[in-house]
């Protein structure tokens, strides 16, 4: 055979040759597509898995700090998770109790308010950082994408707020209360930075979507026997006199309010038949 016939193929690089192959996983719910390095799409709440030794990584902390912090799994992530729990209930609580004691609260509620403004911004900050090893979130527009989803713009603007807040305080001593008590939504906002990844909501909306027809059917006759409760007090009512000072029942509106607040509390509420 002619030498000159022979077609050699080009040396694969060291990148090449032990990138690992194109994988299709279908045991999840999505179809998952893994490459070099880390899946490109996983199921939610698992943590990205290793193809290759973390040492062949360009920055293995990217990934680990990832899992740390958005796929928790373990007891450390498990305590460090809890401990933002507890100190966002904390500040809750205590912001709430300062009507009782102002006076004593001015110091104590702006380190509280500082050192969680800290650590929040830290967090924040590393959460983009590490979002890196995803390999939607690389470059400049991944980071950009990466902070267009629902919990990063809740803790950008949590950050925001109590930036413009301990901005606004006079001093460590005279901290400005009126302003907690306005951006007390923010406050709430920050309770959902305990649970990033809305577990609990998506499994309240997947069961209020499984039971949307059985719902649906117990709103609808729940309005019929208002509307029926409603007039049948009114024709029984309308006629009668009460003594001054008590209210009476002058229209169908009036019975319609007092069957909606009969059925939703205990008791007559503010009119009795």
């Amino acid at each position: 055979m002619n030498s000159s016939s022979h077609q050699f193929l080009p040396i694969p690089t060291d990148e090449n040759l032990f990138s690992p192959p194109t994988i299709l996983r279908r045991g999840s719910s999505k179809i998952s597509l893994q490459t070099n390095g880390f899946d490109e799409e996983t199921e939610i709440g698992s943590p990205l898995s290793h193809h290759m030794s973390l040492k062949r990584l360009h920055n293995p902390w990217q990934a680990r700090i990832y899992n740390f912090l958005e796929r928790p799994c373990g007891v450390s992530c498990f305590l460090y998770h809890f401990s933002v729990f507890v100190a966002v209930i904390g500040c809750l609580v205590y912001s709430s109790i300062l009507t009782v004691y102002v006076e004593q609260s001015y110091s104590i509620l702006f380190w509280i308010e500082f050192v969680l403004f800290i650590l929040f911004s830290i967090e924040y900050i590393v959460r983009v950082w590490s979002s890196g090893c995803r390999s939607k979130y690389r470059g400049r527009q991944g980071r950009l994408l990466f902070m267009r989803k629902v919990m990063c713009i809740v803790d950008l603007c949590v950050i925001i707020g109590y930036t413009i807040l301990l901005c606004m305080g006079l001093t460590h001593t005279q901290f400005n209360i009126q302003l907690v008590r306005y951006v007390r939504i923010l406050q709430i906002l920050r309770f959902l930075h305990v649970d990033r990844r809305l577990t609990s909501w998506r499994l309240l909306g997947s069961v209020v979507y499984d039971h949307r027809y059985e719902l649906i059917a117990t709103l609808y006759f729940c309005f019929i026997f208002l509307i029926v409760v409603a007039y049948l007090i009114w024709l029984v009512e309308k006629d009668e006199s009460k003594p001054p000072g008590e209210d009476m029942f002058h229209s169908f509106a009036d019975t319609l309010w007092w069957a909606i607040v009969t059925m939703a509390t205990i008791g007559y509420g503010d009119k009795c038949p």
